[in-house]
This record gives structure tokens, C-alpha cells and sequence, in this order.
């Protein structure tokens, strides 16, 4: 019963390493992952829990059916033992947020499995003693790893429970008596490089909306961008407070903007305040406000400033969903959401080299969906400040300029470019 007992709880420590790639997003301190889901975020925390329960049931099944057969069983442990310096190293990789080179990793894989043939060729019974000692070290180890399962899979159960009422409908903004006011229509493209629309274009890239905007604008001149991330950076500008960095709370209703350290200030942690935005100010000038966007969840963390509130993060919007408060909900959708962002922690030298093309399609999604709901908005004269925050030209590419159509295969940022050209001039038409 001992030995059974340390074999399981090898097999959970080996279940909890292998699903690291997956876990290191959702536990993250800044809870970005939760944060930014729009479907039903406990279904994807139980999912989790549910995969690393039956991989480690899985495991110890095996682990425990090769101690009948001893040659089963030292060939299982030689290539569990040869492989676990490799997979070590990329769990702390993961871990340390540090790239281990390609090349390296290829090659210290290949040296294990190496080992591993020639130890299981070479084998000799003399070596048993041994190897049970190797095999009791490296089972004593994973234990300590199952340990860690426990905390982990308790944590992700509490924050099934913190985040089941997540992305309920929020009670928005009484629209009140209004003013007079000629519209406002902020249109904020992600990712959109001014460099090259307004300064040094790629040579033939014709973008003719973006050039008949600029001969009845302003254009600026020495730009640079307010920050790196659009989850800081968009509630930083609706705000008027800097920020470098952001972090939830672990429910993923508040969120909380770093502001660096400035000249006679210390850095600090600030909750934002939809009340301290700029759709307060338009509020209290009798603006009617709205909000279609793109990946920050708008209508929870500004519910309390707007009349009518849209967005949308990599889940497509059922036919008859873009109303007001419409909140998309796929229940495929936090899955391949998880997918993307477990993905994009990975080092370079374990992420996959290929496209992602469920990722791309749900960035097709947003896009008309998105679309579609800002034409709704722009439609009714009674929405007087409107903020339009759309998914291009952000990477990767979903289109193809050379035939104005949707691509699911790769294309360029340029073509992007041409996608958001499209769409100033579709806005525009709608406006007119």
C-alpha cells in the first residue's frame, strides 16, 4: 500500500508539470486571463481541474500496471528519469519567463531519448539495485510536485467560485435629460501605426480613407505611443491617469492600473474608477454614452458610465445578440481563448511554429461582430459620445488586400492596414 501510495502521488506531480503551460496564465498574479474572458470562466477553471484529475488517474494507472511486469516497468522509468532534467528545465523556463534557445532544447531532448535507448539496450540485471534507489529518488521528488497539485486544484476550485457570476449582465447607466450636442465618435484602431498611414507608408500600400480623413484633420507630428499593451494603455487614455502595467482582482471585476514612478511620486498600484473617465465627464455635459469594443471587458468595469455597452473578446456573437449589453458566450470560445494565451506565455523554443487558425477565425468573428454593433450605434443620432475600439489592424492577419477579402491563412500586417482602411470609410458612409 506504500508503494502504491508513493506511486500515485508521483503521478498527480507528473500530471501538475505537465500541465503547467495551461496553469501558469490562470494562476498568474494579474489574473489577465480571467479578466479578459467573456464566456462562462468557472466552466473553463472545472475543465482544468478535470483534465489534470484524469491525467493523473491516467498516470498512476500505468505507473501502477507496470510494477506487475519488471521490464515494463524499467523501461516506463528510464525514459520517465531520462526526460524529467529536460522537462525540469522547461518548467522553470515557464516559470522564470526566460527563452531557452531552440537549438538547446532540441538537443538536450534528443540526448535523453538518446540515454534512454542506449540504457534500456545495456541493460543488465545487476543494475536493478540501482535503479530501484534512481526510481524511489525520482518518485520522492514528483510527490513533492503532487503536493503543489492540491494547492493548485483548491485554488482553481475558489476561483470557479469568485468568478461564476463573471460576465452576468451589469445594470448600466440610467440614461437620463440630455442635451443638445453634436456627436462625438472616437474610433480607436488596435494597433494602428501611425508611422505608417500619416509618415513613412510602405511604398504602394494606398489607404484612401485614411488620406481623405487627413484633408479635414489635425495630423500630428514627433508621435509616439502611449504604452505597449492595450489592456493598460485604453484605460489609461479613458482615464487620464499613466500606467505601464495592469492586474485584476481575483473575481476579475476590479481592475487595477500601475502608474510609474514620476518626478516627486513613488509608483504605485491604483484601482480604476469608471467614475474618474472621460464618459463620466461626457455624462455630466448631458452626453448619451456608448461603447462597442474589442478585448477589455467594457461592460463590466464601465457598466456604471454608459447607455449602451458592446464588446467582444474571441467569441462570436449569436444571430440577434448585438443589442445593448450584449455580452458574447460560446461555450468553445474560453477553450481556444485558453489555448491562445497559455500559448503566448511559452517560451519561443516550445511554442508552436505554425498559425493558430481557431484563433484567426475568432478574430474574424470580433471583427463583424464588432462591426455590426458599432453600425447600430452610429444609427441612432440619440448616442452623442461613442467609443468604437476595433480589432485591426491588430496582428495577426485576416485579410487579404489584394482581393478585399476574409483570409484564414497568414497574411500581413499591411493587409490589416488595408482591412481598417476599409472600415474608416465604412463608418464613414454610415455616418453620412
Amino acid at each position: 500500500m506504500r508503494r502504491a501510495f508513493q506511486t500515485v502521488t508521483a503521478s498527480f506531480g507528473l500530471a501538475t508539470l505537465c500541465t503547467l503551460p495551461i496553469l501558469t496564465p490562470l494562476l498568474a498574479p494579474s489574473h489577465a486571463i480571467l479578466y479578459h474572458q467573456v464566456g462562462p470562466v468557472s466552466t473553463l477553471l472545472l475543465t482544468v481541474v478535470l483534465f489534470i484529475v484524469l491525467l493523473g488517474l491516467f498516470l498512476s494507472s500505468l505507473l501502477l500496471l507496470a510494477e506487475k511486469f519488471a521490464r515494463v516497468r524499467v523501461v516506463l522509468w528510464i525514459v520517465l528519469m531520462a526526460v524529467l532534467p529536460w522537462s525540469a528545465l522547461k518548467v522553470w523556463s515557464i516559470l522564470l519567463q526566460w527563452t531557452l534557445p531552440h537549438r538547446a532544447s532540441q538537443a538536450l531532448f534528443a540526448i535523453s531519448i538518446v540515454a534512454a535507448i542506449l540504457f534500456v539496450l545495456l541493460w543488465r540485471p545487476a543494475f536493478l539495485p540501482y535503479f530501484n534507489r534512481l526510481q524511489s529518488f525520482a518518485e520522492t521528488i514528483l510527490s513533492f510536485a503532487s503536493l503543489s497539485a492540491l494547492l493548485v486544484l483548491g485554488h482553481l476550485l475558489l476561483l470557479a467560485w469568485q468568478v461564476r457570476t463573471l460576465n452576468a449582465p451589469q445594470p448600466l447607466h440610467r440614461q437620463g435629460a440630455q442635451q443638445q450636442h453634436a456627436r462625438m465618435i472616437w474610433i480607436l484602431f488596435d494597433e494602428l501605426s501611425y508611422e505608417q498611414v500619416y509618415e513613412r507608408r510602405y511604398p504602394g500600400l494606398l489607404l484612401p480613407a485614411f488620406d481623405r480623413l487627413a484633408q479635414q484633420s489635425v495630423l500630428f507630428t514627433h508621435t509616439i505611443p502611449t504604452g505597449l499593451m492595450t489592456e493598460y494603455v485604453i484605460p489609461s487614455l479613458l482615464s487620464g491617469t499613466p500606467a505601464d502595467a495592469m492586474r485584476a482582482s481575483a473575481d476579475g471585476r476590479q481592475l487595477f492600473l500601475h502608474t510609474p514612478s514620476r518626478s516627486g511620486q513613488n509608483a504605485a498600484w491604483q484601482p480604476f474608477d469608471p467614475q474618474h473617465t472621460v464618459f463620466r465627464d461626457a455624462l455630466d455635459r448631458g452626453y448619451s454614452t456608448a461603447v462597442v469594443g474589442w478585448y477589455n471587458p467594457y461592460c463590466r468595469i464601465l457598466a456604471s458610465v454608459l447607455d449602451r455597452c458592446t464588446w467582444s473578446d474571441h467569441a462570436p456573437l449569436p444571430s440577434g445578440m448585438a443589442t445593448d449589453q450584449s455580452v458574447t458566450t460560446n461555450l468553445l470560445a474560453p477553450l481556444n481563448d485558453l489555448r491562445e494565451t497559455a500559448l503566448s506565455h511559452l517560451p519561443d523554443s516550445i511554442r508552436p511554429l505554425d498559425g493558430n487558425p481557431q484563433g484567426t477565425i475568432a478574430h474574424i468573428h470580433d471583427y463583424r461582430n464588432l462591426l455590426t454593433a458599432a453600425d447600430t450605434v452610429l444609427s441612432d443620432p440619440s448616442a452623442t459620445f461613442v467609443f468604437l475600439h476595433l480589432p485591426v489592424p491588430h496582428p495577426d492577419g485576416i485579410y487579404d488586400r489584394n482581393t478585399h477579402q476574409f483570409s484564414t491563412h497568414p497574411t500581413s500586417y499591411l493587409d490589416n492596414l488595408v482591412l481598417a482602411d476599409d472600415t474608416l470609410a465604412h463608418l464613414h458612409t454610415q455616418l453620412e
